[in-house]
């Protein structure tokens, strides 16, 4: 049917969203909207972990005091597409800048090591992707260049499968990490 057909170009945009940026996060929740609405008229899929991301979006949206809620909502949301094996790698890698809004650094690489041994166990390689993504950063960030390195490279050779942007995005970055890292010679490889 029709609904069925735009509840997958939705899923497939929401997919896409990078919710990093205020803009975006506005965009999303007209998109989540109308899934909601089309999914309810003819039902196609869980729209649980949609409502959860809506609300995630909506709080992030909101800011301050509702900052700590939208990264439990966001998390419900993962779990949820988790469990109906949806992979959402995009979501993964935007929440790294709301635990940096939160200022815990120490509960982001926590939460994307789990994840990732998650992944691994279960080869969903787009998901574990993403985490060696967020991991590398936070690696980074903490002057871990080695780790930072293995887990871009890593991100990398994952992405090469789904994503060529973000294959070579990542390659690039760990040539800049070898350079900040005084290794200038891997650098340029």
């Amino acid at each position: 049917s029709t609904d069925t057909a735009r509840i997958r170009t939705l899923v497939h945009l929401v997919d896409l969203l990078e919710l990093t940026e205020a803009r975006a996060r506005h965009q999303a929740l007209p998109m989540l909207a109308e899934l909601l609405r089309l999914n309810q008229r003819t039902p196609t899929l869980d729209a649980k972990p949609y409502r959860y991301l809506r609300q995630g979006v909506r709080q992030w949206l909101a800011g301050g005091d509702s900052l700590p809620q939208a990264l439990i909502s966001l998390h419900q949301a993962i779990n949820l597409f988790d469990t109906v094996g949806h992979p959402v790698p995009q979501l993964l890698v935007d929440l790294a800048p709301l635990y940096n809004q939160l200022r815990q650094s120490d509960e982001r690489l926590v939460y994307f090591q789990r994840k990732l041994m998650q992944y691994r166990l279960r080869g969903d390689t787009e998901n574990a992707a993403a985490c060696y993504l967020v991991l590398a950063g936070s690696f980074r960030h903490r002057g871990n260049y080695d780790q930072a390195i293995s887990s871009y490279l890593r991100a990398a050779d994952l992405f090469e499968q789904f994503h060529p942007r973000l294959y070579t995005s990542e390659l690039m970055v760990a040539g800049t990490t070898y350079a900040e890292w005084g290794n200038t010679r891997k650098a340029l490889h």
